[in-house]
């Protein structure tokens, strides 16, 4: 995606928590010129969330998307996407060694269109527009403008 928008002229930087997917982004994107680098603040127009907002783990949850929300300008957008309607019990798996049951994707939680709307309402965005494409069965996509500028602690 970060390729693909650097190549139609817009300037791209990527919040990356892990050094480990720092280091595997590809050359071709951060040797371009419009990478403006791995950042971790200021404030951007955009912010892409794209299957993420599954996986953050309940206790992390508030601190990450007040993290997001410091980085979309306000009346900024939030666009992402997320599993619609997973049912997280069809993909549980059995650790061979402790017995321990997780989800093979290690998704935290399954999100319905009215479900995401409260969810991001609660952190500082308001969903405008929802749409499941033909071409993903699984995914719904989002665009939230950043309208509250609330902080949840």
């Amino acid at each position: 995606f970060c390729k693909a928008m650097l190549n139609a002229g817009y300037k791209i930087g990527i919040f990356e928590p892990s050094g480990a997917r720092c280091d595997a982004v590809p050359s071709e994107v951060v040797n371009h010129k419009n990478f403006l680098g791995f950042i971790n603040s200021g404030k951007f127009d955009c912010v892409t969330c794209f299957e993420v907002l599954e996986h953050i783990h309940p206790d992390l949850i508030g601190f990450s998307l007040n993290l997001i929300q410091n980085l979309v300008k306000d009346n900024g957008l939030l666009i992402g996407s997320v599993p619609c309607n997973e049912n997280l019990e069809n993909a549980l798996c059995i650790c061979p060694n402790c017995a321990a049951m997780f989800h093979r994707w290690q998704h935290m939680r399954s999100f319905t269109p009215e479900l995401l709307k409260g969810f991001l309402k609660k952190y500082g965005f308001e969903i405008s527009a929802i749409d499941r494409p033909k071409f993903s069965l699984y995914s719904m996509f989002f665009v939230a403008p950043n309208k509250y500028n609330t902080k949840i602690q």
